[in-house]
Formats: C-alpha cells, structure tokens, sequence
C-alpha cells in the first residue's frame, strides 16, 4: 500500500524513513509498519540492493492467519512466498547487518476454531545479521526478546530470507506462567495450558526448523522444566 518515503544524506550518515509501510493479500493485513527508519552504510547506487547497517521498524504487526485448507498454507503469504511465483528476492532490494524491532507484535491463528490465536504484543527486540560466508544466501540471526511481564526469549540460528527458512541451534524462554502469558503459544499448547491449569515458572530450550511458508510444518526438539508447578488432570490437581 501506500507509503512515504523520505531521505536525508548528511556529510557522515545515510539515513532514509518510511512511513505508512504496508502489505494486504486475501483481504488481510499481513504486516503494518508505523515507520521504518534506514540507517545505510552508504548511498543508494543504481540497480544495487541497500546496504544497511540497521533498520529500525517502529510498532510493526505480523499476521499469520493459516487458510481454511491448511495444505493451502497462509493468507496473503502464500502468494507472496510460493517458490513458483517469480517474485523479487529479498535480498534483491537490501542486506541488512542489524535490525530493531520497537513495540512489535505478531499474532499467528490456526484459523480452525479450536484455540485462541497467539499474539505477542510490546516486543522490543534486536536482530544481528551478519552474512554467512561458508553458507551464501544464510544470515546468522542472533536476537532477544525481554519483556517482564511475560518471558524472556533469547534466540541463536541462522535465516535464509530468500528460501523462508530459519533454523534455530537454540531458543530459551524463561518467566511466569500463567493465565496472563497463555496468549503467547501457539493455539492448540493454549488449549491444554487451559484444561490443565498450568502455572509455574517455565524454563523452556528448544532447536528445531521452521519454514515461514508453511508455519504448521516446523520441527523441533523441546525440553520444559515447570517448578513450583500447579497442574490440574481431571478431578485431580497438584498441589
């Protein structure tokens, strides 16, 4: 959709803002961005991807809402990042070295009536970049999550932007669980944090592979510890 762009080039800095950011497909709203503020390595040159040395992406909103065919993979994205639609790369347009996220939120719906979507709200996150030499087209992506009214999520993989893979060697979550923070799992691990009554302190570490086309195909291997856990199955609860 529509959007500003504006561009100041000082003596040292290279700076460019976009305002209004916004992609619409199936008539949903798949991302939303304030302002994108572009801090580049070095001028706009012709027919060349961005350098940039950050991106700072003000109160943006991710949607990932499943079709009502799964197979069929998610609204909007799924023309977007089909392999044989002959869409632009990413890194055709810009490589980024770092990027910022300030008062993001995404939400992901299994869109089956069976669960609540899950929905992170106020995140404030920063993403390292850097290119892989010994594997082309991968950025190692080295990101933090801090929110203390939820958990804190730190984040160690590497991302094929071009492929719409990512891999984690090692994802930790650590924080309360309770009724509050149910909102932040995927719809069906809402359910049963529900019928159980889960609450305790959560320690979660997790590596596994995710392809954004196709969300509902990740794979990952899990380890949870609850302590001073509360638990309810059936009429039998703990403590």
């Amino acid at each position: 959709q529509r959007a500003v762009f504006d561009f100041a080039i000082p003596t040292r800095d290279v700076q460019a803002n976009v305002f209004g950011l916004a992609l619409r497909g199936d008539g949903l709203s798949m991302i939303a961005v304030e302002r994108l503020r572009l801090d580049l390595a070095e001028p706009p040159r012709m027919n060349r991807p961005l350098e940039v040395r950050n991106a700072r992406f003000e109160r943006p909103r991710l949607r990932f809402v499943n079709a009502p065919r799964p197979e069929t993979g998610l609204l909007g994205w799924r023309r977007l990042i089909n392999p044989e639609t002959p869409w632009p790369r990413l890194s055709d347009f810009a490589r980024f070295q770092q990027m910022t996220i300030a008062d993001g939120e995404v939400l992901y719906d299994d869109n089956d009536g069976k669960g609540e979507p899950m929905v992170l709200s106020g995140i404030e996150m920063n993403f390292r970049t850097p290119p892989l030499r010994e594997a082309p087209g991968w950025y190692r992506l080295i990101a933090s999550i801090h929110r203390p009214d939820l958990f804190d999520i730190e984040l160690d993989g590497r991302i094929h932007p071009d492929e719409y893979r990512l891999e984690f060697s090692r994802l930790h979550l650590e924080g309360e669980l309770g009724k509050r923070q149910y909102a932040a799992f995927p719809p069906k691990v809402q359910d049963a944090m529900r019928r159980h009554e889960l609450r305790g302190r959560l320690s979660l570490t997790a590596r596994g592979a995710v392809p954004l086309n196709h969300l509902r195909s990740m794979k990952a291997d899990i380890h949870a510890l609850l302590t001073n856990a509360h638990m309810a199955l059936g009429e039998t609860v703990w403590p």
